[in-house]
């Protein structure tokens, strides 16, 4: 009976893969630089000087949002008469659905988070430094970025978000239904995240190329 080196079978199987990579290099030349992307493609960034970095040097930064491990911050009713509960109604006028600038007492803290996740690229962004914000009462340094697409949900509308990082790592961001006729906003809704290192219970994670 025929003795087979295990040896032998080991080497052969390794000089096939060798020639089929060889020979896939040679077909694609590229390999090689597409091989070294795809092995650092991800890098998890888990600090608002670090999100600065990376913005700063021009890299693509994606954001996904576990909202469900974030604070949900509903929009209260405008009501014009008695308030009967405070907690989710108020006689502010600026806290009207339609105002596009509304101070943070126009929301009210959901007692249960929202099951979805949403993800947006921060390619349009701007940074606030202490110069400007230290005149505001919130004086901590940010950056913001947000984009605007159009969605299909009851009809066709504008689905703008905005993503807001603190200098100590919190994470606001807004959502807004428009009306792409008008821009009138039909939705007002915001979360208040912190910025996750992958092993923690926060929503907002940051992404970005080596």
């Amino acid at each position: 009976m025929m003795r087979i080196n295990p040896a032998s079978v080991l080497m052969t199987g390794f000089s096939v893969f060798a020639s089929a990579n060889a020979m896939a290099s040679t077909l694609n030349p590229w390999k090689p630089v597409t091989d070294a992307i795809v092995a650092g493609m991800e890098k998890r960034i888990t600090s608002y000087p670090d999100l600065m970095r990376a913005l700063s040097s021009g890299k693509a930064v994606r954001a996904v949002l576990e909202y469900k491990k974030c604070e949900f911050l509903f929009l209260k009713e405008f009501v014009e008469g008695n308030v009967t509960q405070p907690d989710e109604q108020t006689t502010d006028s600026a806290c009207k659905l339609t105002s596009s600038v509304k101070p943070m007492s126009c929301y009210g803290t959901a007692k249960e988070s929202m099951y979805a996740i949403g993800g947006m690229k921060l390619e349009t962004w701007e940074q606030f430094g202490v110069g400007i914000t230290g005149r505001r009462a919130d004086k901590r340094e940010y950056v913001a970025a947000s984009e605007t697409k159009l969605i299909s949900i009851r009809g066709f509308v504008l689905n703008y978000g905005s993503v807001r990082v603190y200098e100590d790592n919190e994470v606001l961001v807004k959502v807004n239904y428009l009306d792409p006729r008008d821009y009138a906003i039909k939705m007002d809704e915001m979360f208040r995240c912190r910025m996750s290192n992958g092993r923690d219970s926060h929503g907002a994670s940051f992404f970005t190329g080596r």
